[in-house]
């Protein structure tokens, strides 16, 4: 398994309030808000929590019991950041999102809370695996305005599930099968805010490595504004047949 992480504090914030977190077959993204510094706590402590929660599985782990544990472990993290918060003023309703990935063996698992995205690209072509938990997702869903609306909808920041906010929250947790030569990104809208999906697969299919792609990922999204925080982490879990 090959992977590689970048994470830049962008041209416009004072602090970077982005965390990332990749651990053996574990690997997340979290985007945090909130007050001074208390989105940094939040995503610093959700991904914390999660690590510790999820636990080193067994090599031979029955997929329904993974995905089990990724549900456990964002609860974890929920509660976490949701006690913070409530411990002291300055973190009242900080939050983050979560966009987590766990590679085992031959099978990808997916959890999402927010606006983070999980991105696979599979012989050239790129797909979004994980639907943002916005304002304007759920305005496309009920058929009120379309992706290119979307992309310059006033309200396109305002998320609807995040880690932290409420006492409970709920994950999407999925199950993919993987293929040699897959690489998955994981990033915060740092990224995916400023890049259309054609872009991020014409970098990622032109670089000579994932060190390169990675770096010219950021170097477009600062390019293209830079105005947020941007966190990605790419991962290529096995390499393609032949090589």
């Amino acid at each position: 398994m090959k992977y590689v992480t970048r994470s830049d504090i962008g041209k416009l914030r004072e602090i970077n309030e982005d965390s990332w977190l990749a651990d053996g077959r574990l690997f997340a993204v979290a985007d945090g808000m909130g007050g001074h510094n208390a989105g940094e706590i939040a995503s610093a402590l959700a991904l914390e929590t999660f690590a510790a929660a999820f636990g080193p599985p067994p090599e031979e782990t029955p997929g329904e019991a993974v995905a089990d544990a990724l549900v456990a472990a964002v609860g974890a993290a929920n509660d976490a950041v949701h006690a913070a918060a409530a411990r002291k003023r300055a973190y009242a309703g900080m939050g983050t999102t979560l966009t987590a990935a766990y590679i085992d063996g031959d099978e990808l698992f997916l959890a999402q809370v927010g606006d983070s995205r999980a991105y696979l690209l599979r012989d050239g072509h790129l797909t979004q695996w994980t639907v943002d938990h916005t304002l304007v997702q759920e305005m496309i869903a009920r058929g009120e305005i379309d992706e290119e609306l979307a992309r310059i909808h006033p309200l396109k920041h305002v998320i609807t599930r995040a880690l932290g906010t409420y006492p409970t929250v709920t994950a999407d947790v999925s199950r993919w099968p993987g293929k040699p030569g897959d690489i998955i990104l994981l990033c915060s809208d740092g990224l995916s805010a400023k890049l259309e999906p054609d872009v991020i697969r014409d970098i990622i299919n032109n670089a000579a490595n994932l060190d390169d792609a990675a770096d010219n990922l950021v170097q477009a999204a600062l390019d293209a504004g830079g105005e947020d925080n941007i966190t990605l982490i790419l991962i290529e879990p096995r390499e393609p047949a032949g090589d």
